[in-house]
């Protein structure tokens, strides 16, 4: 059965946030946070997988699914071992992460299905929430988690200097939010608000992230900083105002900064490792941030204040690196592909760009790449990559247009996460 990419994630998100992210299928029969008996063996599955394990990804995918389904599924009746039966769904949950990013990279408007995962799986959330207790939700979170089962995961090994130069930013940014999260929410949960009522704040930052910056994803992480910080005033003053409007905004950076960081790991070039890769980071930022708020409430504002400075600083150091980036690449009159990591460039590659075929290496298509594209899209890439020919003589070959030529060729640099022909070739062992 063909389903979508954005339900399959929609599901796993679902899964994650109903049940080990100390989701409400947990905290009700647990009664205690239990969160880091999930995060620590998911961060170190997920930092093997992306560096190391890559290799039947497949399977293990598989089996991740499977052991998270049956955890769950015991969790109602033996809810005295949840941290036995969350430290196994840690690393289990962790090759099914990386499969979405293979899934999600597979779609041509992945932005728009990483949109839609994220507010599905948060309103199925929200009304497990609000609907009467019962096991049938332990049985609807497994059968979603299980809608990737069998699906393709495939490791590309690609270059990973853009995904690593984030990670910095990424752990201070979500470790001041675990930190702030632990901080505020004892407080605002004590007002009794309406359940899943801050969960709205996460949602529609999705869909501004969306709506309004798909092309600017840079802006994501600016805004998600000024917000978080906005979320702080209570580290001062205990108002009950502050602590709602703490969260509120601490929700509404999530969601940018969830945003920024799915589309930087999906547009890359290896989809699995970056996913992985930023999950994991982001997932030690949040363990981090809890563990600080939960052991060393007297140090909370101290860390909050040295986490701004350390925001800052990185958001300088990557406006410094972006600017030197882009100087260099007009210099050079090549394409921006750091400024905007979804950026597309327009294919007007000529004759004087393209090496003759007898000073070529022989290019050979790969499975890792020919598994992500379609019939059409493999013939035309063979045309183009392969035979060498240019668009005008692909297109009268295949007796279609030009203009059909490049559309074809702009939706496989989008599945491949390359930026221009010269990383196309190198990615399928050319020249």
């Amino acid at each position: 059965m063909n389903i979508p990419a954005f339900i399959m994630f929609a599901g796993f998100i679902f899964w994650l946030l109903a049940f080990p992210m100390d989701g409400i299928l947990l905290t009700e029969e647990g009664g205690r946070p239990l969160i880091l008996y999930f995060l620590f063996p998911h961060i170190a599955a997920l930092y093997l997988l992306s560096f190391f394990l890559r290799k039947r990804l497949r399977f293990l995918a598989d089996a991740g699914v499977i052991l998270a389904g049956i955890t769950t599924l015991a969790f109602p009746f033996h809810p005295e071992y949840a941290h036995v039966l969350l430290f196994l769904c840690g690393p289990a949950a962790a090759p099914v992460m990386i499969r979405m990013g293979v899934l999600l990279k597979a779609e041509p408007n992945f932005l728009k299905h990483i949109f839609l995962g994220l507010i599905l799986g948060n309103l199925l959330t929200i009304g497990v929430t609000i609907a009467p207790a019962g096991y049938w939700a332990y049985v609807l979170t497994a059968i979603c988690l299980g809608l990737s089962l069998g699906r393709p995961t495939i490791i590309l090994d690609a270059p990973l200097k853009k995904i690593l130069l984030h990670q910095p930013l990424i752990f201070v940014l979500y470790t001041l939010a675990g930190l702030m999260y632990g901080f505020l929410a004892p407080g605002y949960f004590a007002g009794d608000p309406l359940p899943g009522m801050e969960i709205f704040f996460y949602m529609a930052a999705i869909f501004l992230a969306w709506y309004f910056f798909s092309r600017e994803l840079n802006s994501l992480i600016y805004i998600a900083v000024a917000l978080a910080i906005l979320s702080q005033p209570a580290l001062y003053d205990l108002n009950p105002l502050f602590f709602t409007s703490g969260i509120f905004s601490m929700q509404a950076s999530m969601g940018f900064a969830d945003f920024f960081v799915l589309a930087l790991a999906i547009s890359h070039c290896d989809p699995a490792r970056g996913i992985g890769i930023n999950s994991a980071t982001l997932c030690l930022g949040i363990a981090a941030g809890v563990m600080v708020s939960m052991t060393h409430l007297e140090m909370v504002t101290m860390v909050a204040v040295m986490g701004n400075v350390a925001l800052a600083l990185s958001i300088v150091l990557l406006m410094v690196i972006r600017r030197k980036k882009s100087a260099q690449e007009h210099e050079t009159s090549s394409v921006q592909v750091f400024q905007d990591p979804l950026y597309t460039p327009e294919s007007t590659e000529t004759a004087e760009e393209i090496p003759e075929l007898e000073t070529r290496k022989e290019v050979q298509l790969p499975a890792k790449v020919t598994g992500m594209l379609s019939q059409r899209e493999k013939e035309v890439l063979e045309k183009v990559l392969v035979n060498g020919r240019l668009y005008r003589d692909a297109a009268q070959e295949m007796g279609i247009s030009e203009s059909t030529v490049k559309t074809y060729m702009k939706r496989i640099y989008i599945k491949t996460g390359v930026k221009s022909r010269k990383d196309l070739d190198e990615l399928c062992g050319g020249r």
